[in-house]
Formats: C-alpha cells, sequence, structure tokens
C-alpha cells in the first residue's frame, strides 16, 4: 500500500503530535495550557497545527491522549475525528518514563469499536 498527499500529510502530523508521548524531550517544543488533570499541547509543524489533550491521573500518571486528527477512518469522508490512545502502562528507560502499553482508536461516533492498534514498548533509547 502506497499513498501521498495533502490527506496523508494532514494525517501524518497528527500522527506526529500524538507520537510525543513517546518522545518526552520534545514537550519543550510545544504550546502548553492545562489545569490539574489535563494538559494541552499544540505543535506548530509545517503549515500543521496540532493539539494533544494529555488526561493525567492523580499520582501524575499519563492515563490517554485524545485529539482530533485528519483522517478517513471506515473509509468516511476525510476530516477531523476524535483520535483516542489508552495509555495501560508506563514504564522508565534511560532515565525518562514514557507510556509503555497503550491502544489507539477511531471515534467516529457509530457506537462500533474503533480499535486499531495495540503496541508495547519494551525497549527505548534517547540520544
Amino acid at each position: 500500500m502506497s499513498a501521498d498527499g495533502p490527506d496523508v500529510s494532514d494525517s501524518a502530523a497528527g500522527r506526529l503530535a500524538g507520537e510525543s508521548i513517546f518522545v518526552p524531550t520534545s514537550f519543550p517544543l510545544a504550546r502548553w495550557r492545562g489545569d490539574e488533570f489535563v494538559a494541552s499541547a499544540t505543535w506548530t509543524v509545517d503549515r500543521h497545527k496540532e493539539t494533544v489533550r494529555l488526561d493525567v491521573a492523580d499520582d501524575g500518571a499519563l492515563c490517554g491522549v485524545r485529539m482530533l486528527r485528519w483522517g478517513n477512518p471506515d473509509n468516511h469522508e476525510f476530516g477531523r475525528y476524535p483520535f483516542i490512545v489508552a495509555v495501560e502502562a508506563e514504564r522508565r528507560f534511560g532515565g525518562m518514563t514514557i507510556a509503555s502499553r497503550i491502544r489507539a482508536s477511531w471515534d467516529t461516533g457509530t457506537g462500533g469499536d474503533g480499535e486499531f492498534f495495540r503496541a508495547e514498548i519494551t525497549s527505548a533509547d534517547f540520544f
């Protein structure tokens, strides 16, 4: 499978912002807003402005990421749809704590399960 064009670029910009949870050193590059339990970070990359909402537990652990990401889940028309990453575990690698077990899903409002990706990070090196 291969694709290109503005829809792919727009989706990739959202993915980059969402995957920032794996690269905490990218956090200073974002514009931040928040309160006690929710932080929003906005990254500007080229012509793209992407905002992610980080849900945080009482102990400071990351619980999840929410954003409106560009895409066409379930073959819907391209647009911004709720995109959710559930963080099931965190782990420390080389002095940095990152999400280590995640589930990603689209929420298209159809009541179906939009989960399409699960991952477990077993090692990470930061340079």
